[in-house]
């Protein structure tokens, strides 16, 4: 079996595992392979520590659709003992039931929400609002069943079940806001996630604009 067939099976299990536990509308973070790189460098600025997948938690919250689109937001929490930072925008690649990657084109939002350094504490979150078509009549859909994300600057994906059973219209087009703080020590999302078992996948780099 191959490196990519390995991980497309690997990214199968974890999904049929998460939807197996009914926890495809909670979302849920696990290992996964392959992750989307962004393309633009960008470290964090403050000195922290760059943010790993290892200490991360991760969740997707539904949010209130507006027409023609739905939106999701994407939780990252600290769960390490010391603060990290994080800059930019993360990797994202929508999933086949079977681990496949599906057509992904993310639209970075770095023109009206400009990046900003987010020193996240213990506990503390950061978050990335998604937006997305509904709808269309002569652009291609798909029909995730999962995400693999990565965090700003790491090369390990995290892999979640997606929340909604909407179509991503456009070809498979992502309208992505650059990572957040969350204030206060927890979100107010009602969403519950599982501990991550990261893998990191050598050569892939996510990272921020500069």
């Amino acid at each position: 079996m191959s490196r990519g067939q390995a991980a497309t099976h690997h990214r199968a299990v974890i999904l049929l595992a998460l939807i197996a536990l009914g926890l495809g509308g909670l979302g849920a973070t696990a290992a996964a392979a392959g992750p989307t790189p962004t393309a633009h460098p960008g470290p964090p600025r403050s000195g922290a520590v760059p943010c790993q997948a290892s200490q991360l938690a991760a969740r997707l919250a539904t949010r209130p659709p507006t027409p023609g689109h739905e939106h999701v937001l994407l939780v990252l929490s600290n769960r390490g003992s010391s603060s990290c930072g994080m800059f930019g925008f993360v990797g994202l690649e929508m999933l086949a039931p079977d681990g496949s990657a599906l057509a992904t084109n993310l639209q970075r939002a770095g023109a009206t929400r400009p990046a900003m350094e987010v020193v996240v504490p213990p506990a503390g979150e950061a978050a990335a609002l998604l937006t997305w078509t509904t709808f269309s009549t002569d652009e291609a859909c798909v029909a995730p069943a999962g995400v693999e994300v990565t965090p700003p600057n790491d090369t390990t994906g995290l892999v979640l079940p997606w929340p909604t059973t909407s179509l991503v219209c456009r070809f498979g087009q992502i309208d992505l806001e650059p990572v957040r703080p969350v204030a206060g020590a927890r979100s107010r999302a009602s969403t519950a996630g599982l501990e991550a078992q990261p893998r990191t996948m050598p050569g892939v780099l996510n990272r921020g604009p500069a």
